[in-house]
């Protein structure tokens, strides 16, 4: 799984826990691990603190909620909008996604 915080560093090298928000631009969400496994993100590790601080969201598939691996129950349509759609997204989908929210936002 894969959240991405509101905040940019000049490199990997100026993360600073202390600067960084407890909100994610948008739901965490699941990603493969290629891109990381080949180097094309960089692996900087984790903060307990702010991972204390964040829960794992419901996600949809097609008709069906899941909370982390555990399936919930079948939804109705109408409330199909009402969690985020389970995406698996590649690297340039996250990539092209964080690109225009941060265009966006400065």
């Amino acid at each position: 799984m894969v959240g991405f915080y509101d905040c940019k560093f000049s490199d990997y090298h100026h993360i600073d826990e202390s600067n960084i928000a407890s909100n994610f631009v948008w739901t965490p969400n699941y990603a493969s691990i290629t891109h990381i496994n080949k180097q094309r993100w960089i692996r900087i590790g984790n903060y307990p603190k702010l991972l204390a601080q964040t829960s794992i969201p419901q996600l949809r598939v097609a008709n069906l909620l899941y909370d982390k691996d555990e399936f919930i129950r079948r939804l109705p349509i109408e409330e199909w909008k009402l969690f985020t759609e389970l995406s698996g997204g590649g690297c340039l989908y996250y990539e092209n996604k964080l690109s225009l929210h941060f265009k966006d936002t400065r």
